[in-house]
């Protein structure tokens, strides 16, 4: 029970996190790509070192999680 509950958890983790780095990718594309609403070159950079900021964030939750529920040396 234990070991589907922890797969379950790693499974909930990893959609989550491609839902979060898709839903920021969405954004940008839906806003900073859209003809008919054209953001400054400015805007647009600013907006992608957000973007990276936050899918880094990401990573580094799932980078935890790994280390703290995976690691050999426990």
């Amino acid at each position: 029970m234990d070991k589907e509950k922890e797969e379950l958890s790693k499974e909930h983790l990893l959609e989550f996190a491609m839902h979060q780095i898709n839903v920021q990718l969405d954004i940008f594309k839906d806003t900073y790509i859209n003809e008919e609403n054209v953001k400054s070159y400015t805007e647009r950079i600013h907006y992608l070192k957000f973007l990276k900021d936050r899918i880094t964030i990401v990573l580094e939750e799932l980078e935890d999680y790994v280390i703290e529920n995976e690691s050999p040396f426990k």
